[in-house]
């Protein structure tokens, strides 16, 4: 959880630093001189490089964190291998997703650097693709303990309160 809230924390410095710079400004209002038009979009493209492997990162080991939790707490065997295979494909995406976003463009420059030629691929179709698995992988993490925590020896008021509290989960995906 602890590299989760540091790369949570380089997004957010990283956010702000690129805010600073123009970020969500339409690119002919950030500077009133044109020529310094290709270096503001080259630093900010720059810092869109490290926000989307920041927030992969921070999403990837909060998602590696709560597998750890799960894996402790519940002795299921079944369970157990559902979620290393989870935390397989989690990683995996996460490799995916940092070379994706480094190697958007081949030479790597010409993401930034508007006068080298190169080949780019869309990489918001990856990212349409990545967001799509953020959703699946969240709503398994929340569901996939339920029929143990159904099983539980308790009253089925207190299950229902226990499902309820794990379900809550879900609402983000929402």
């Amino acid at each position: 959880m602890i590299f989760a809230v540091l790369f949570a924390l380089a997004l957010f410095v990283t956010s702000l630093v690129a805010a600073h710079y123009g970020l969500g400004i339409h690119i002919w209002n950030l500077d009133s001189n044109l020529l310094n038009l290709p270096d503001d979009a080259s630093r900010l493209v720059k810092l869109l490089f490290a926000c989307s492997i920041a927030y992969s990162s921070a999403i990837t080991f909060t998602k590696c964190a709560i597998i750890a939790s799960y894996l402790r707490i519940f002795p299921d065997k079944n369970l157990r291998r559902g979620l290393f295979a989870v935390g397989f494909v989690v990683i995996s995406f996460w490799i995916a997703s940092v070379f994706a976003v480094v190697f958007t463009c081949i030479p790597v420059q010409a993401a930034w650097d508007f006068t080298v030629q190169g080949r780019c691929f869309p990489v918001v179709t990856f990212f349409y693709v990545y967001s799509g698995f953020n959703i699946a992988t969240d709503v398994i993490l929340c569901v996939a303990p339920m029929p143990l925590l159904w099983s539980m020896n308790l009253p089925t008021r207190q299950k229902f309160i226990v499902c309820i509290l794990f379900g809550i989960g879900l609402l983000q995906v929402l």
